[in-house]
């Protein structure tokens, strides 16, 4: 297709599959580059949306003495408050990261996976799995919530840490399997529930660190939160597949086997750490509850 404009002195050349350039700009901008422009420009209009927004009372504050209120803390305090709480965010953390991973892993390398063991093209297999993550990923982080609000409202006070190892226990049979099939529709069909699963901590996982938190600390552990995803998910996940493949199976078109192993080692250890985490994440929200005094006095 294409399109010819002129619009004053500029002047737009094919979209596709040419590159359009402006003389005036010197720049070229290709059908994909393209493509990010236009999702990316509506974000300058929600952005001037929010700046409309009212801020919200602080609360959940932490507070040095009765009546008092601190504004700032000190970057000591948050390590001291983090330590006293250690257990219910290694848990936390470490656990969610381990079960990211896994989802980093399968993301990553699925494409590759069925192009070296079924012979399919990227075109065939992007749109294919495109499809599952369009419906079953988005899917599995909005629903995410109304599961945890389900769990929270039968007495589990950790539905989101719970309900992100029920996802693991759910996720993990159907990570192992798919890659293991010798059918390439029946991989795919696995990959459906397991991809709703595996994108259940994505949302809930961050929440679930808000209310055992300081108001004037969330931004730091938030901060930790996505530190520790992206170096054990996004770093160690798909690199762990590529090491397996390479040095373990020693065939790329064996690197099912790898998405199986790290399936076979991530979802339990990630079920293990968070299971052992609840009761210290249930006497954390207990401390929330009470009132913080001071990360120095936190009983725990």
């Amino acid at each position: 297709m294409i399109w010819v404009c002129r619009i004053r002195r500029y002047r737009c050349c094919r979209v596709w599959p040419s590159p359009c350039s402006t003389p005036s700009w010197g720049c070229q901008l290709r059908a994909w580059q393209l493509a990010f422009i236009v999702v990316g420009l509506p974000g300058i209009l929600l952005a001037l949306l929010v700046t409309s927004l009212r801020e919200p009372q602080r609360k959940g504050l932490l507070k040095a003495r009765p009546g008092d209120r601190l504004n700032s803390i000190p970057l000591r305090q948050v390590v001291a408050f983090l330590g006293s709480h250690r257990r219910t965010y290694i848990g936390n953390l470490l656990g969610v990261s381990l079960f990211i991973m896994l989802s980093y892993a399968i993301l990553a390398w699925t494409p590759a996976f069925f192009i070296r063991k079924y012979g399919w093209t990227a075109g065939e297999i992007g749109v294919a799995y495109g499809t599952v993550l369009l419906i079953f990923g988005t899917s599995g982080v909005v629903s995410a919530g109304w599961l945890a609000e389900a769990l929270r409202r039968r007495g589990y006070t950790d539905a989101n840490l719970r309900l992100i190892m029920f996802a693991a226990m759910c996720a993990m049979p159907f990570a192992i399997a798919a890659p293991l099939v010798g059918n390439a529709w029946l991989a795919l069909a696995l990959m459906a529930p397991m991809t709703f699963f595996l994108s259940l901590p994505h949302g809930i996982g961050p929440a679930a660190l808000q209310p055992i938190t300081p108001n004037q600390m969330r931004a730091q552990v938030s901060a930790l939160y996505l530190l520790c995803v992206s170096l054990v998910g996004l770093g160690i996940g798909p690199t762990l597949v590529a090491l397996l493949t390479d040095y373990v199976y020693g065939k790329p078109t064996l690197i099912g086997y790898s998405l199986a192993t790290v399936a076979v080692v991530a979802a339990p250890l990630s079920i293990l750490v968070i299971g052992r985490s609840l009761k210290f994440y249930r006497r954390s929200l207990a401390a929330a509850e009470r009132g913080w005094i001071g990360p120095e006095r936190v009983d725990v």
